[in-house]
């Protein structure tokens, strides 16, 4: 049964889901608020991809199936079974989200904690403890969470000041934070030719929600005869027209410099 969640605007701004949507042609943003709809107060839901298609983008022709699998290995859902052997789903960030009216009915899903999960385990973690069924243990669930992130981020050599305010810039932005992230930004720092300590500190600093070696690149190329002054995020989004990215917004503005 679905039910009436609430959106923030923010989401609409949602980076990651914008470059795996591009990435993977899926309507991943539309889809991942769809689920919020299908989930229980606990952010459960059945894995059935074809009945879940038919709530959520009826007239889209793809695989929801494909679309559950590319949200599953970025982290926004998470697969698990059941002892029975009955597929369920998972929203870590769920709770983090909705405001739950006290009148709507218990999850009659299993726990995740209590299956196995098929995926990434971490993005449990995050979860863990809170609601109204673990309120009494809702700091040591958060302390279990911090714990499990920190030592993922030390993982990366990400310690320190440096860990808590990556920690604090994804949770501004409700963006997890999971191997699969960290991964993206080890990879795109390779691209950039720095480390993933650098490209981490470079988000914290302009504000990104995550890391592009091109973003990087546009704004630390130079001419020899002279240095362009930067352009600032309070520039990009000013000048952002619908449906631009950010990259596209920031190339049409250096060009109007050049000319």
């Amino acid at each position: 049964m679905a039910r009436i969640r609430t959106i923030k605007p923010e989401f609409f701004k949602h980076e990651e889901l914008y470059e795996a949507e591009k990435e993977t042609k899926f309507p991943l943003r539309l889809a991942f608020a769809g689920l919020w709809c299908s989930c229980d107060r606990e952010g459960r839901f059945k894995w059935r991809p074809n009945s879940l298609k038919l709530d959520i983008i009826p007239y889209d022709n793809c695989d929801f199936s494909r679309v559950l699998d590319a949200l599953a290995t970025r982290g926004f859902v998470v697969e698990y079974e059941s002892d029975t052997g009955d597929r369920y789903g998972f929203v870590p960030s769920f709770l983090a989200h909705q405001v739950i009216n006290n009148r709507e009915s218990q999850s009659q899903l299993p726990c995740p904690f209590d299956a196995s999960s098929t995926r990434d385990p971490r993005g449990l973690s995050m979860h863990k403890g809170k609601g109204k069924e673990g309120k009494g243990k809702e700091k040591e669930g958060n302390k279990e969470s911090a714990s499990s992130v920190a030592s993922l981020l030390a993982d990366y050599g990400i310690v320190g000041t440096l860990a808590k305010d990556f920690i604090l810039l994804r949770s501004k932005k409700s963006a997890p934070i999971t191997k699969t992230v960290l991964d993206g930004f080890q990879r795109e720092a390779d691209k950039a030719g720095i480390s993933i300590i650098d490209a981490v500190t470079i988000s914290i600093e302009r504000n990104w929600q995550s890391f592009k070696a091109e973003w990087h690149q546009n704004q630390t190329v130079t001419t020899p005869q002279q240095k362009q002054p930067a352009i600032s995020e309070a520039e990009i989004n000013k000048a952002a027209r619908p449906g631009e990215s950010r990259d596209q917004v920031y190339r049409r503005l250096m060009a109007s410099r050049d000319k």
